[in-house]
């Protein structure tokens, strides 16, 4: 929400236009969803209500129709306070016969007694999860049970759903307010325990290599292709396809990396190009008018990266300092240069305050990235030097020093032990992040390496330059 007013003696709320589907429109398109899809809502939405929360805001009327999946990045996004209260004290009060939220959605405190809770505004999230689930709407339930259908959800359900997700729902779905989650941060640490455990294993089921030395690493390829400076790469999930984007070539290229060929060329221009987008969804989608072309989920501007489940951001600025903040409620800056999302998928602690800035570059940041477990930032300057941050203290850790030039590019391996650099001064740098110590040096590219890249299982690193070309290094 922007602003509010009164006027005529009624009130005006003035609320950010979001342009997408409602829930309620995509279940009616697309059927019932899966498991990972309701999980990705939950790591969506779950970061914002938790700062509503905080704000001592309640929603009221959390239902499909009040979500909205923005087009462009895909995220959901929460709209309508327009029955949202002010907590005055632990349970916001309604006058006695209002009932505030729709039936079905609506917690049973806020039916019977006009109460709301932040347990209220969580169970009209888990309701709208189990009607996304089953394709069951709960209004109709609701009329021949009430809230008797919650202690037998389990059974309408038309898909295997794991034992996880089944018991988050059940306590979300507990019609006794006292035996729900009590708060966002419950769910948050519900989830995290979950997640955690599987959070080493990538999306395809590969083998993360650990352990590898890149003390020797060699250039086993240079791929060449594109026609102007290479300014942004990435893996697909697999490890297999790498895709390269030649900004003012304007040209994607997207590479096989077991035969080290391209499978196809795209050319970006006015003609063929209706849209771009490259920092709230991080990835690169573009269209083309006549063929319907859509890139999508292959690759990752430098300067943008998103875990599928992240729920914290970190912009580096042209003011010398980064800024943390939540996702999906960033601010939109002119001097935004880089945007990483952290991995919600670890035990820090979550800061109440927003933004927070962290100072200590002397030079623009151009480059940012979490660790994968989401305990480290690391931040590449225009000053020469690398930055790790502690994100509980949010706390400058070390300062790493050898390049001569303007640090470009940081990445993470997937196992968190090695950091990759690549800089204006021609080389990338390795660097063990544990001793803060510099591994090696690659050389190699005759002009400024603009963006470096692990891929998914660890085997293969690759950098992208104004020399036009990318190359692929192995480990020893």
């Amino acid at each position: 929400m922007y602003a509010y007013f009164e006027e005529g003696k009624q009130l005006f709320l003035v609320q950010e236009y979001i342009e997408g589907e409602t829930l309620s429109q995509l279940i009616e398109k697309r059927g019932i969803w899966t498991e990972s899809q309701v999980k990705q809502l939950l790591e969506d939405l779950l970061p914002v209500l938790k700062f509503v929360h905080e704000q001592k805001v309640i929603h009221r009327d959390i239902k499909p129709d009040n979500i909205i999946q923005r087009r462009g990045d895909e995220c959901f996004v929460l709209i309508d306070f327009g029955v949202a209260k002010q907590l005055s004290t632990t349970v916001l009060q309604t006058k006695v016969g209002t009932r505030i939220g729709k039936d079905g959605f609506a917690a049973i405190e806020q039916m019977q007694g006009g109460e709301a809770y932040p347990a209220s505004d969580l169970f009209g999230l888990g309701v709208t999860c189990f009607y996304l689930l089953t394709q069951v709407h709960p209004y109709h339930l609701f009329l021949e049970e009430g809230y008797g259908w919650t202690r037998n959800w389990k059974q309408y359900l038309k898909q295997s759903v794991s034992e996880e997700l089944k018991e988050v729902l059940t306590k979300l779905l507990q019609k006794d307010v006292q035996q729900r989650y009590q708060s966002v941060s419950d769910i948050l640490t519900a989830l995290r325990s979950h997640s955690t455990k599987s959070y080493q294993s990538p999306k395809s089921s590969q083998t993360v290599t650990s352990g590898v030395s890149w003390k020797n690493a060699t250039c086993i390829k240079t791929l060449t292709g594109h026609s102007n400076h290479v300014r942004s790469i990435a893996f697909s999930p697999n490890s297999r396809i790498l895709g390269s984007l030649s900004y003012f070539g304007n040209t994607i290229i997207l590479w096989d990396i077991t035969t080290q060929t391209q499978i196809s060329t795209f050319p970006l221009n006015s003609s063929y190009v209706w849209e771009f987008v490259s920092l709230q969804d991080c990835q690169i989608l573009a269209g083309n008018r006549d063929k319907h072309m859509v890139i999508k989920n292959l690759i990752t501007h430098r300067n943008s990266v998103r875990s599928h489940n992240g729920n914290i951001s970190a912009r580096g600025c042209i003011n010398n300092t980064i800024e943390l903040n939540y996702n999906n409620i960033l601010p939109r800056r002119g001097n935004l240069q880089t945007l990483s999302i952290i991995p919600a998928a670890n035990n820090i602690r979550t800061p109440r305050k927003f933004p927070i800035f962290l100072e200590g570059h002397s030079g623009h940041v151009y480059s940012v990235a979490f660790s994968p477990d989401g305990c480290t930032l690391a931040s590449g300057s225009a000053d020469q030097t690398i930055k790790l941050w502690d994100m509980e203290t949010d706390r400058e850790i070390a300062t790493l020093k050898g390049h001569s030039n303007t640090v470009d590019s940081v990445a993470f391996s997937p196992d968190g032990r090695t950091l990759a650099s690549g800089s204006s001064d021609k080389t990338v740098k390795l660097w063990d992040v544990k001793t803060q110590t510099e591994i090696t040096t690659l050389k190699g590219h005759s002009d400024w390496v603009k963006s470096v890249a692990f891929s998914p299982d660890g085997n293969t690193l690759a950098s992208g330059s104004s020399d036009n070309t990318i190359k692929l290094w192995r480990p020893e």
